[in-house]
């Protein structure tokens, strides 16, 4: 457990489980339907969501950040792509409790997340892809050590509007 003194939240990481779909979920919904961080158009059903989170964790950690024992967090990797080349290389994602923004969460999360990858997993490259104009999560990955390393144009289109990403990279090894 990681204490946050200056903040006075005592934080926990864990592996996430069927049975946190649905808390997943309520963090997840907003990001869905009022932002242009997902480009998931609907929101899953929790039985989609467990799915997801079945198929997810049988290889790479997904975990669930625990703050005073509620779930305020997960974060996850995945293929990067399919092809062998990459096994060295995942792809990350995180979602945060909008609650829960600016108060170290997101570091401790994405670090427990980071040293799995590297430590349990061996990877050595993290990527992570992000809607080009959510400047926060740009800020918060260039903060945990990316590096923007390339942007699509027009790729996404949500809410009417065709959205950039941006990929950004870690070198762990």
């Amino acid at each position: 457990m990681k204490n946050l003194k200056n903040l006075n939240i005592n934080y926990e990481v864990l592996p996430v489980s069927v049975g946190d779909a649905a808390a997943l979920l309520d963090i997840y919904t907003y990001y869905v339907r009022e932002t242009t961080i997902t480009f998931d158009l609907n929101v899953p059903t929790i039985a989609e969501f467990a799915e997801r989170i079945t198929k997810l964790s049988r290889d790479f950690p997904f975990l669930k950040l625990l703050a005073d024992g509620k779930i305020v967090g997960f974060a996850y990797a995945h293929v990067f792509y399919e092809k062998e080349a990459y096994i060295h290389t995942a792809e990350s994602t995180i979602y945060i409790d909008r609650d829960y923004h600016g108060k170290g969460a997101g570091r401790v999360l994405y670090g427990a997340l980071l040293e799995q990858l590297r430590d349990e997993k061996g990877i050595e490259q993290v990527i992570a892809v992000i809607t080009a104009e959510n400047a926060q999560s740009a800020a918060f990955h260039k903060a945990m050590g990316f590096e923007e390393r390339g942007r699509l144009l027009g790729v996404g289109r949500k809410f009417g509007r065709n959205l950039d990403t941006l990929y950004m990279q870690k070198q762990l090894a």
